[in-house]
């Protein structure tokens, strides 16, 4: 699944666009809608290019030159209207929409500040190490923020100690000398200063005891809040022989999984400290847990707060198979004197809280179900039960999410590519930012799509072809070619002049931001896949040739060599997630880094790093081009080379199942707005359109 990119996200991945929808072009007259505008808060002036979205999702838009932007097709209902735009803080409205009415939602937006960010809340020397580094960054990209720092151990060095960022960051070298202190274990603060906020780093350290048992206990507070139960605590042996430990605590809501155990330099131990509310008046609360050595003693200091009224979280999950249109849930009972009321709430994003939108409000405690109706199909809800005291607080449940049954819609021809290029479009030749901003790639062309007509944005002098184009938004953008890299900056389209990158077939390339861009390579004999830090490129060191590469999120990038080979970037380190077999590796589409679907001569998957083969029609097919959307939605194309037919394909989360293909031309790439609304590429140059 490519991840479709905010128009707006320049420095920093901006708002996905996973619900966009595009009326027919037959559809009736717009009778029910939202408009507005967008606007700077200080001078009111609208702002043009700023993103509009809704919850629920209906489509995205971007507002014109005078900041207005309508929202049409609706169905009548409460709508939250977000706006975002680049150098402004993102803003949001509540409107309510009544059916063949147009209802106002303007929106102000404030101009985003400078502020501090620093990489690591903590740094751990341990007892080996001796050098170490954190960053510190402008958070916002926006103006400049003027730091400095201290420090407040004698055994610590940090350099440099003051400095100015905008859109850099500056590395911060910190290192510690262990040769003139007993052995133990050391701490120490760094403070950061600036004209935009400040910021601790803590610095921990220990020196190894070369002699007898040394005890290291980490971490050495623990911060329960209002609503967590269990923290996890290691107990180390920072020195030799066999540390022999107890632990003890000084209050009776507070324990230890463990009472004893032992820990030696390779084995250490790992013990659970839970706090137990029930019984407690509403306050704040503070204690320790000991644990006691043959190699020192050292205490936790934990915290914790009980407030008012406050009854147990219930437990919920989900019952039953979900439909096209609803969801079960159900949790356990409250049995508390106090209760009042359950308030289920939901969300189609991780992250329920009680702000989001409330489903249901039940009195009677021993009502612990319900079932969500009118809901979109294929589509993922997340849900939490909160349980109310007569004083009104509540205290939620853990949150669980399921996936309504797919009710497919139809795909339709909408307009061909006018080109005179007799190549055909690649796997990746097709970006769509939104339902009227779409760009192609075909030949030795781009062209853009605004939702009637394509306009030619480059033609590539040479006989060179491209392979893949990649959009941040309508002013930064990448395609390559099979010789070189070209950028462009919503003006002109410039190739890249490193030597790094030239010269090599490339095959896809995507980015999260100006300063993070990948492409990868599949040269016949070698490849890789190169990284762009906004400066300089630089090989990942793969060293074999990558024909496909999918940004599922900003911290998950996948990648499939030409031999089967699938590997995932958590925004750190490459790692190795499985191995397809088989020959004629073509795509790779990811729903996480466990659950990977690609394309060869069959459709295939790698669960939990296991291998299994989909849809392999007969030696005279392949599949194309492969688009998940989630583990129970998701698209397929197959070519059939005998009869030179097309077929497409639907995952309903259990099996895939041939559906009608509007042209009887196989289709090269196929790209998700959503569940309900797609854009595909035929090898004949038609532009098909998915709605529902």
């Amino acid at each position: 699944m490519r991840v479709l990119l905010s128009m707006m996200g320049v420095l920093v991945l901006g708002t996905l666009l996973f619900s966009c929808k595009k009326a027919p072009i037959d559809a009736p007259p717009v009778v029910t809608s939202i408009t507005g505008k967008v606007a700077d808060a200080d001078s009111g002036t609208g702002i043009a290019g700023a993103q509009v979205t809704t919850t629920p999702a209906t489509s995205s838009y971007v507002t014109a030159s005078d900041g207005s932007y309508t929202i049409s097709n609706l169905t009548a209902g409460q709508y939250t209207v977000t706006a975002t735009k680049t150098g402004y803080n993102t803003n949001s409205t509540t409107v309510t929409v009544t059916e063949g009415q147009t209802t106002t939602a303007d929106i102000a937006l404030s101009r985003t500040s400078p502020e501090l960010a620093v990489s690591a809340a903590t740094l751990d020397f341990g007892s080996v190490q001796s050098n170490n580094t954190f960053t510190i960054s402008n958070q916002t990209g926006i103006g400049t923020v003027n730091w400095q720092l201290s420090y407040n151990q004698p055994w610590m060095t940090v350099s440099p100690t003051s400095g100015a960022v905008t859109t850099n960051s500056t590395v911060i070298n910190v290192a510690v000398k262990r040769d003139s202190l007993a052995y133990g274990n050391y701490s120490g603060v760094i403070t950061i200063s600036s004209d935009h906020g400040s910021k601790q780093v803590n610095v921990i350290m220990v020196k190894q005891n070369p002699n007898a048992p040394q005890l290291t206990v980490k971490p050495n507070s623990l911060s329960f809040g209002d609503s967590t139960n269990t923290l996890p605590v290691t107990i180390e042996n920072t020195g030799t022989g066999t540390l022999h430990w107890t632990t003890g605590s000084n209050s009776s809501w507070l324990t230890a999984s463990l009472d004893s155990g032992t820990a030696t330099t390779t084995n250490p131990s790992i013990i659970n400290v839970s706090v137990n509310r029930s019984g407690l008046a509403p306050n704040s609360y503070q204690g320790d847990v000991t644990v006691t050595t043959n190699g020192g003693t050292q205490s936790i200091s934990v915290t914790m707060q009980v407030l008012s009224g406050t009854v147990a979280a219930p437990t919920l999950q989900v019952i039953g198979t979900p439909t096209t249109s609803t969801i079960e849930v159900g949790w356990t009972k409250s049995t508390d004197a106090t209760f009042q009321s359950y308030k289920l709430y939901r969300s189609q994003y991780p992250g329920v809280t009680e702000a989001s939108a409330l489903d249901t409000t039940i009195t009677s405690a021993s009502m612990n179900n319900h079932t969500d109706t009118g809901l979109n199909s294929g589509t993922t809800y997340y849900y939490r039960v909160f349980a109310y005291g007569t004083n009104g607080v509540g205290s939620g449940s853990n949150e669980v999410s399921a996936t309504t049954a797919v009710s497919l819609g139809k795909w339709a021809l909408v307009k061909a590519i006018p080109t005179q290029s007799s190549a055909n479009p690649t796997k990746n030749s097709l970006m769509v930012l939104s339902d009227n901003d779409i760009w192609a790639v075909i030949g030795n062309e781009i062209w853009q799509f605004d939702g009637a007509n394509w306009t030619k944005n480059f033609t590539l002098a040479g006989s060179g072809q491209f392979q893949a184009i990649f959009m941040l938004n309508d002013n930064l953008g990448w395609a390559v070619t099979s010789g070189y890299v070209y950028e462009y900056n919503g003006i002109t389209w410039t190739q890249d002049t490193s030597s790094v990158v030239s010269g090599i077939s490339f095959s896809d390339v995507v980015a999260t931001s100006a300063n993070n861009v990948w492409v990868s390579s599949n040269g016949y004999y070698s490849g890789d896949v190169y990284y762009f830090n906004g400066t300089t490129w630089s090989p990942t060191g793969f060293n074999k040739p990558i024909v496909d590469l999918d940004l599922v999120s900003p911290n998950l990038i996948l990648a499939l060599s030409d031999q089967g080979n699938v590997y995932a970037y958590n925004g750190s380190a490459w790692a190795s997630v499985g191995t397809a077999q088989g020959n004629s590796f073509r795509t790779i589409s990811g729903i996480s880094s466990n659950d990977v679907w690609g394309t060869s001569y069959e459709l295939w998957q790698i669960k939990d790093g296991s291998y299994v083969s989909f849809l392999s029609v007969n030696n005279q097919s392949y599949a194309q081009d492969v688009c998940m959307e989630s583990a129970s939605n998701g698209w397929c194309s197959y070519e059939y080379n005998s009869v030179f037919d097309a077929g497409l394909y639907h995952y309903d989360g259990s099996s895939w199942t041939a559906v009608p293909n509007p042209t009887n031309s196989a289709i090269n790439c196929i790209r998700m707005l959503s569940s309900t609304d797609g854009w595909a590429l035929a090898a004949n140059g038609a532009l098909l359109h998915y709605s529902k």
